[in-house]
């Protein structure tokens, strides 16, 4: 034990560093690891804390009392998911908890992502806490965003104008249902400028409404777009949105069941 004990006192930190590392998502072996000693202490703390899955308010409540009783700690996080995993809406704990991640967000300095999973809540509800939304998507070092789990979107472009000022420069809309009944935008409506914006992924029911809306967008950097198409409306509808864009890669991803349900070649 004692001859383990010297090998693991002289062990070079970058030695640490890549044991931890090669461990990888194991939080029972990297808390193990803390407690060996300082040096792995802090090489453990680094991973445990690098991306924090938030899934309750009870751990939303937990991980903001330690981020704020050691700042050290909150340095660590670079990947933040805020996820309503609730099947009843009586359990639903993001939109309630909004205050207590308005607090948690300015601690969280070098953020670089976040997740929104709001699990197909109504566009009514998220939009409650839209000031937390745009908060969250202006911190300083955050480049990736994801917002996923909206349905019955009432606006084609709310979901981007949450960007509007940020430096994002990836944008992911996932599982977002926009309503067959959402307005028109007014011509008279200024131009949302989204100038950092290099990568948009769009899955998205009801794309073609999200799809028009983006010649009310300017993207000065948009060099990738990803969509989700469900219908030849829909490509044709991509394919003039290419043509106004610098872009180096379009992707597009076929819903095949609903292709073969709604439409037909032109």
């Amino acid at each position: 034990m004692a001859m383990v004990m010297d090998v693991m006192c002289i062990l070079p930190q970058e030695i640490v560093d890549h044991i931890i590392d090669s461990i990888g998502d194991d939080p029972e072996t990297l808390q193990a690891c803390a407690v060996v000693r300082q040096s792995w202490t802090s090489a453990s703390q680094r991973s445990l804390f690098r991306h924090v899955r938030l899934t309750n308010r009870s751990l939303l409540v937990l991980f903001q009392q330690v981020v704020s009783s050691s700042p050290r700690l909150a340095n660590f996080t670079k990947h933040l998911d805020v996820v309503d995993t609730a099947t009843r809406r009586s359990q639903q704990w993001v939109i309630s908890s909004s205050n207590q991640l308005s607090i948690l967000l300015p601690l969280l300095s070098n953020l670089n992502s976040i997740t929104f999973d709001f699990n197909t809540m109504p566009w009514r509800e998220v939009v409650r806490m839209e000031d937390v939304l745009r908060q969250a998507f202006r911190m300083p070092n955050l480049v990736h965003a994801t917002l996923d789990g909206i349905r019955e979107t009432f606006t084609s472009v709310w979901a981007l104008t949450l960007f509007e000022g940020s430096l994002v420069k990836t944008i992911d809309l996932r599982n977002i249902y926009v309503s067959r009944d959402s307005p028109d935008r007014s011509p008279d409506s200024p131009k949302i400028r989204l100038p950092s914006v290099e990568s948009l992924s769009l899955v998205c029911l009801g794309s073609l409404r999200v799809l028009d809306s983006l010649r009310e967008i300017t993207f000065s950097a948009l060099r990738e777009l990803s969509v989700l198409v469900e219908s030849w409306d829909e490509v044709i509808a991509v394919s003039k949105i290419a043509g106004s864009l610098s872009l180096d890669t379009l992707a597009l991803h076929w819903d095949t069941q609903s292709f073969a349900a709604t439409s037909h070649l032109p």
